[in-house]
């Protein structure tokens, strides 16, 4: 009985032991275990745990790609009003945040401006009703602001009746750098002003 009652104050002292050593990279010093260094190498131990924390970090970043960078925005408020030309503008209302942000995941946004944090193959989709005056082509695109181009891919819909909603749904894909800030634009085939009933933009990173 004494024997197991002294056992019991050495396990807990070990468990604390290990909670407090506990680290995100293994140090194998040998020092810890009193193994002899191992011919060629006089730093048998260092050399094999400097490889195991390599390993670690790699798989780590290979954990951190299973779920893709992506971003969801949206809106909806029948009272947002944009006025249009016959050039592209990005799209945005007079306090600079149209949107509301939900689940960004390596993805900021900035005055409406969304920058993407890291380079990769990213598919860009936006949905939108709004009123359009009668006869008016409304076109919708994304915009790379840092490299002055279009995002590939344009949406464009002609409104027959005026305060009759229609639905422009682009979707784009594109090579990102890390830091491109990405807008998205609206134009008429004449100026006039648009009543944005609901919107979204989702963004997802689709290459590890």
């Amino acid at each position: 009985m004494k024997k197991i009652k002294l056992l019991i104050p050495l396990l807990f002292a070990a468990v604390c032991a290990f909670g407090q050593n506990y680290q995100d990279t293994a140090d194998m010093r040998i020092s810890y275990f009193g193994i002899p260094s191992q011919a060629p190498d006089p730093d048998f131990v260092k050399t094999q745990t400097a490889r195991l924390n390599a390993y670690l970090y790699f798989l780590s970043g290979q954990l951190d790609s299973i779920e893709p960078y992506h971003a969801y925005l949206f809106f909806s408020d029948s009272s947002v009003s944009f006025t249009y030309s016959t050039s592209f503008a990005t799209l945005t209302n007079a306090t600079d945040s149209l949107f509301i942000q939900d689940g960004l995941d390596g993805v900021s946004v900035y005055n409406d401006s969304i920058i993407i944090d890291n380079a990769g193959i990213y598919e860009l989709q936006a949905n939108f009703t709004l009123d359009g005056d009668s006869g008016e082509t409304v076109s919708l695109r994304f915009y790379n602001e840092t490299d002055n181009a279009a995002v590939p891919g344009v949406a464009a819909m002609k409104a027959y009746e005026d305060a009759i909603p229609v639905n422009l749904s682009v979707l784009s894909r594109d090579t990102i750098a890390a830091a491109d800030t990405i807008t998205l634009q609206l134009k008429g085939s004449a100026s006039g002003t648009s009543v944005l009933n609901h919107g979204s933009i989702f963004i997802k990173k689709i290459n590890k």
